[in-house]
């Protein structure tokens, strides 16, 4: 980066975009007493940010892009068939009160069958339905409203 010394109006050498080259150029602003905000080429008068000459003409080089890594190339259905065929138990109604764990087997009246793969914590399920996974409230404590008495 720059020097020490630098401030508003000095000069310094900077990448110039627009040049396409490192350019002398004089300091417009500061972003700290030592580090520079922006600055002006003298060449095509160009203002931006303050680019190290360095870092510009020597780029560092770029991993390689590689795909996040996938739970399973298997596709949604062929799971569910695999983990229904291997639960045990018999399948109960969801319902949000109602307390789920790993393993056990559900029937969700929008989703359909579906297994529980693990708790996600506080009052969240993970489920495995043909469809996908879905995250599923459970063990909720839904308040009764009083009767109305008149």
């Amino acid at each position: 980066m720059a020097s020490n010394n630098s401030s508003v109006g000095k000069e310094i050498v900077s990448y110039c975009g627009k040049c396409k080259k490192a350019t002398d150029h004089i300091i417009t602003s500061m972003v700290t007493s030592i580090r520079i905000g922006k600055c002006q080429c003298t060449k095509c008068k160009a203002v931006h940010n303050y680019k190290d000459p360095e870092d510009a003409l020597n780029p560092k080089p770029r991993k390689a892009w590689k795909p996040s890594e996938k739970k399973s190339d298997l596709s949604p259905t062929i799971q569910w068939q695999q983990a229904i065929a291997s639960a045990t138990g018999e399948p109960r109604p969801y319902a949000m009160d109602a307390h789920f764990a790993a393993g056990d087997v559900i029937d969700h009246a929008t989703f359909g069958r579906g297994i529980v793969e693990n708790d996600l914590g506080g009052s969240k399920i993970q489920v495995l339905f043909e469809t996908g996974e879905r995250t599923l409230v459970h063990d909720k404590c839904i308040p009764v409203a009083a009767p109305v008495t008149e």
